[in-house]
């Protein structure tokens, strides 16, 4: 697909009354697309006719071009050494001494280039998915936990494998935030009649468990009658199941609050939930 400039249209015989039209559709000023709905590498095409030459995709836009299927195409995040960065709509264009490799900066260096400015939970969601998309590894993490940024030591700190959702990793963010336990993660259960699948967030001392339900397990008939049967035989085998759905985590106190309350009905007798100004802020200008 063609990507071009007003200069280029010029130079092409393309009148700029075209530009928007029916066969150009507007990417940035002065950039045009013919592609009526532009996919995220034609829109770093359409970025790069208005970058420095060592300009590198980073942040979060190198992390999709990786394989991460999380957040928006815009705004695009580049770095580069140039000190006064081409500014447009669209675009985040950063001053770096230092450059990573490439035209698309590794999912390592593009990740923490992303913390510098997520927020804390948007942070560890993205690292877990990058955890479980095998993008980011054990021993990377161990890495970002020696980086100079505090952001990026802290969100290394809380990183987990096994969380399947950012969602699933934002309920675990709450828990430990308001100062409860840490709940271990995708923990097999059974009964007596053997296996009974796997569990989301898991209290083992409590047996209570936690399940993030997301809309497939809603709006799939086959996954909704599975659903109802495995919590059928973990409330028969004694467990105690909480349910949580998108809506919960609008209130994420209330939230807490509940798997507090189930916690204490089976012996938990640590400290109650602390919702600090941290915890407050924690799912506050989420992207995610």
């Amino acid at each position: 697909m063609a990507v071009i400039t007003y200069g280029q249209a010029r130079k092409q015989g393309i009148p700029r009354s075209q530009l928007p039209g029916p066969v150009y559709k507007r990417l940035y000023q002065g950039g045009y697309t013919t592609m009526s709905s532009p996919d995220l590498a034609e829109w770093v095409r359409g970025a790069r006719l208005f970058l420095p030459e060592d300009a590198v995709l980073s942040g979060l836009s190198a992390l999709r071009t990786h394989g991460l299927v999380l957040g928006e195409d815009l705004p695009l995040t580049f770095v580069t050494t140039h000190p006064a960065p081409t500014r447009r709509r669209g675009l985040d264009v950063r001053t770096r001494s230092v450059l990573p490799a490439g035209p698309v900066a590794p999912a390592f260096d593009a990740y923490v280039e992303f913390v510098l400015d997520a927020t804390f939970a948007d942070a560890v969601a993205v690292g877990d998915a990058l955890l479980r998309k095998k993008l980011l590894t054990t021993k990377q993490v161990d890495e970002l936990s020696e980086v100079e940024h505090p952001a990026v030591r802290a969100a290394a700190k809380a990183l987990r494998e096994g969380a399947h959702s950012v969602r699933e990793t934002k309920v675990r963010l709450a828990l430990v935030v308001a100062g409860l336990p840490e709940p271990r993660l995708q923990v097999s259960l059974g009964d007596g009649q053997g296996v009974i699948g796997d569990v989301d967030l898991y209290y083992e001392k409590y047996g209570v468990v936690v399940e993030y339900e997301g809309d497939q397990h809603r709006t799939d008939k086959a996954q909704w009658n599975k659903d109802l049967q495995k919590y059928e035989r973990l409330s028969a085998a004694n467990f105690h199941v909480i349910r949580v759905t998108a809506q919960d985590l609008h209130d994420p106190k209330a939230l807490v609050d509940r798997i507090h309350n189930a916690l204490r009905s089976r012996g938990y007798r640590g400290r109650r939930p602390r919702f600090t100004a941290r915890f407050l802020d924690l799912f506050e200008h989420s992207m995610l």
